[in-house]
């Protein structure tokens, strides 16, 4: 795994999956405050909620570090600050420069900045895994979501020693398989396929985008490997492509969103627009 993030070994920790880390999260950071920016993935605010601690729902993550920096050393306390680059619904991207410099502003207040890349897969050289170790640095990697295998549940954590043994001493020695591992290390390994696979999704995602469009759906944003579309009949939508075995996601406080995954292959793709059109007659 530490070579296909390009770090060393010793700030890389396997994990079974992203999510049972996000749960762990809060007892890892010492029960900070967190910082996100919806809409983003849900999962890290209810960790954070569900241990009754601090969420703070912030427009611009970055100026509110640069406030809390103005205000001088030891005048603002740490935070936990989430970034998910690519972003999940919308695929927002953030720059590795910003980031960057978002890093350094949590470092001056010693927080702590996560940077979730559950899919960063489709474009790799977005990710921060080189920055890895840095003392106030974690950086979330999924396996299951490129590579097609979400039941194998494998994932990794990357960050400094200290942070990871803690993390193992929560975990045991065993948390993860040897199947997972065996797999990963096979997938990670074939750079050929990877690369022939980002090519596939990118292609198959423009044919989505022209089928959403051809539909009258408003894409917008996205990642290759899903859109995010909006419409004022999305509860009709949803409920509609459920009744034909289609699953979309919805998301509460945005009633007007859907999120949309790549269909696998043609076949795919026409049972898609075929639920859709359904709907439409």
């Amino acid at each position: 795994m530490a070579s296909a993030f390009l770090c060393e070994g010793r700030n890389v920790l396997p994990t079974a999956g992203s999510e049972l880390i996000i749960r762990l999260l809060p007892l890892l950071l010492d029960g900070m405050e967190l910082v996100v920016s919806p809409p983003t993935y849900g999962d890290y605010r209810y960790s954070w909620e569900s241990k009754k601690l601090t969420v703070n729902a912030v427009s611009d993550i970055a100026e509110f570090a640069r406030r809390q920096t103005s205000q001088g050393i030891g005048a603002s306390q740490p935070y936990v600050y989430i970034v998910c680059n690519p972003n999940n619904p919308d695929g927002r991207m953030v720059d590795l420069q910003e980031l960057q410099e978002l890093l350094g502003l949590v470092t001056s207040s010693k927080g702590w900045l996560i940077v979730d890349e559950a899919y960063v897969e489709t474009t790799p050289e977005r990710s921060m895994s080189l920055m890895a170790g840095h003392p106030n640095l974690l950086i979330l990697r999924s396996f299951g979501k490129f590579y097609g295998l979400p039941g194998l549940r494998l994932g990794a954590i990357l960050g400094p020693e200290k942070i990871l043994n803690k993390l193992t001493e929560l975990l045991g020695f065993w948390s993860v398989s040897a199947l997972a591992l065996t797999t990963g290390t096979l997938a990670y390994s074939d750079t050929a396929w990877s690369m022939a696979m980002r090519e596939k999704l990118n292609e198959h995602a423009e044919r989505l985008d022209n089928l959403l469009q051809a539909r009258g759906y408003k894409v917008l944003g996205s990642v290759p490997l899903f859109r995010l579309i909006e419409t004022l009949k999305s509860e009709k939508t949803w409920q509609g492509m459920m009744e034909q075995g289609v699953y979309v996601r919805k998301f509460r406080g945005y009633p007007s969103h859907l999120r949309i995954g790549l269909p696998a292959d043609d076949n795919s793709r026409q049972r898609l627009e075929t639920s859709l059109g359904n709907l439409l007659d």
